[in-house]
């Protein structure tokens, strides 16, 4: 399963994300972490809809803008609040998918691991930070399995993001986190 990630077009999304966010100086300052479902459809061979970026910033504004004049002139971007996040797409021509940016607050123990094991849906647990790949056992089982589990609700409405979820993978048992296996 795992010989489907294609390593170069990870770490051309991750130093692509580099450049777009921070200058020189910063981007070893701010941990960039490309996670979620862009792996896990390499992963899985299915198409590639977006790319999730993950920060963080102790200036969210500055950071904001400086997306917003370093993408390319084809795009669309705005911002919301989602509790502690903040969330900017822009659609980025060389992969021809939309990039979701999503900045939180600036966090000394931010890192792939405790990003990817808060995600709620064990299928979207996988991340690279430029330097490894992190996979959570979870993650490896239930899509080896076909298992779709939510084991926490840190991404919206439950119901929308279950409705999105089966829809995506019609053929996988849905599991919530207060079923056992």
């Amino acid at each position: 399963m795992l010989e489907n990630l294609n390593p170069s077009a990870m770490i051309k999304a991750h130093a692509m994300a580099s450049e777009i966010l921070w200058d020189k100086e910063s981007i070893k300052s701010y941990p960039i972490i490309v996670a979620g479902g862009y792996l896990r459809d390499m992963v899985l061979k299915k198409p590639i809809k977006d790319i999730d970026i993950f920060t963080t910033t102790p200036k969210f504004h500055s950071a904001f803008k400086m997306v917003a004049t370093r993408s390319p002139s084809d795009h669309e971007h705005y911002n919301r609040i989602v509790g502690f996040k903040y969330l900017c797409d822009i659609t980025h021509e060389e992969f021809g998918v939309k990039w979701n940016f999503v900045f939180f607050d600036e966090d000394p123990a931010f890192n792939v691991k405790s990003l990817i094991t808060g995600f709620d849906y064990t299928n979207c647990q996988i991340g690279f930070d430029g330097q490894g790949l992190e996979i959570t056992t979870n993650f490896l089982r239930d899509c080896r399995d076909k298992v779709l589990r939510r084991v926490n609700d840190t991404i919206g409405n439950k119901d929308v993001r279950k409705q999105r979820m089966t829809e995506k993978f019609p053929d996988w048992k849905y599991v919530d986190e207060t079923e056992e296996l």
